[in-house]
């Protein structure tokens, strides 16, 4: 009998240990420092049983603090933008030739929509600005990027391969400076996807409604339909803006991401979307960050509280400014360092994408 409880101390204490280390159902022990893990700009291990990072590291590993700025949503300039990306729509500020003319303007929003005579649109309303021509029209039907859609389909074309017409590097050469004169920065880092004719063709999807029927029409695109699609991130300071949205509206805690695509051919510029710019108003502090692997700690943690039913990964890992709101109706934020964690989840038929963020400075997850 005390043989048996002799043996039987030692095995429960090893058991004890283990569970305590975090080393039972390949979790990884906390403190780890898993930046030091990584190889060539990405990291590759498991979090937990469900839970496994195989990222891109898109953040300076050297950074320990970082500013915390006051900011306000950019209201757009009307007459601005039509300087910059429709200046043949231009005359005066309250008179504009030809086809140029205003279609409508809705005073609540101060909205403006303007044409021209090739058939270009540009919106520009509050913190929106929207600009395109004919020929985007069927790119529209032939490329989707938005992750969440179920039309997506960016995974199709590359994101490594210049177009006959321009490199990728030339061609965002010149959006950037486009983009200067809209007073907007951007990141140097960028996602860029190569428009080829053959990869636009085989995924354009049109259905023509008739009063009697309905039907799939094809679209077989040219040369000088191929053109780069670039998604792009406002910088300020030291750090560019995040996408993602977060918070409630129901709550009045919603915050908008900030996002800029463009779609640029041998034309030029085909399509120009912005939404939700900041800009700084005065910078408050400089603050300490938590390190990478300290990030990596809350959001192993915030998954420890869950029962994930299914495997989920980590696909990105960057640091950007998210803005914090203050008060709505005096259009005040905070611009705050923020550890954002893209993440994608395996369904049965497709694969949901999404982000979690955390403050920076404070620890807490921004929801």
């Amino acid at each position: 009998m005390k043989k048996g409880r002799t043996a039987f101390f030692p095995a429960v204490c090893l058991l004890v240990c283990a569970l305590l280390c975090g080393c039972g159902g390949g979790e990884t022990q906390t403190g780890t420092d898993w930046v030091a893990l990584a190889e060539a700009g990405r990291l590759h291990c498991a979090l937990q049983e469900r839970l496994r990072i195989d990222a891109e590291l898109a953040f300076d590993p050297e950074k320990t603090s970082c500013e915390v700025c006051a900011a306000r949503l950019r209201i757009f300039d009307a007459k601005q933008c039509r300087a910059v990306l429709m200046p043949e729509a231009l005359a005066t500020e309250q008179s504009y030739s030809g086809a140029g003319e205003p279609l409508s303007r809705n005073v609540t929003t101060d909205y403006y929509l303007m044409e021209n005579e090739a058939g270009a649109s540009l919106g520009v309303g509050g913190t929106m600005l929207h600009y395109e021509r004919p020929a985007y029209d069927s790119l529209y039907y032939a490329f989707h990027p938005d992750v969440n859609s179920d039309l997506y389909n960016a995974d199709r074309y590359s994101t490594d391969r210049d177009l006959a017409f321009q490199s990728r590097a030339a061609a965002f050469a010149e959006v950037k400076a486009l983009l200067k004169k809209l007073n907007v920065s951007i990141s140097d880092s960028y996602e860029c996807y190569s428009l080829d004719k053959s990869t636009l063709t085989a995924e354009y999807r049109y259905i023509e409604m008739t009063q009697d029927d309905a039907h799939e029409k094809t679209h077989t695109f040219r040369d000088d339909e191929e053109c780069y699609c670039f998604l792009l991130r406002e910088v300020l300071g030291a750090l560019p803006l995040t996408k993602y949205s977060y918070g409630n509206a129901d709550s009045g805690t919603y915050v908008s991401g900030t996002q800029i695509t463009v779609y640029y051919g041998k034309q030029g510029l085909l399509m120009l979307d912005i939404s939700s710019p900041y800009e700084v108003t005065a910078t408050e502090s400089t603050e300490t960050i938590l390190s990478a692997n300290e990030a990596i700690e809350k959001l192993n943690g915030k998954y420890k509280t869950m029962v994930l039913s299914r495997d989920t990964k980590v696909t990105k890992i960057s640091l950007a400014y998210a803005a914090v709101l203050k008060n709505a109706d005096a259009n005040e934020y905070a611009l705050v360092p923020a550890w954002v964690f893209e993440l994608a989840q395996e369904r049965e038929d497709h694969t949901e994408r999404y982000a979690v963020l955390f403050h920076a400075v404070t620890g807490e997850e921004l929801v």
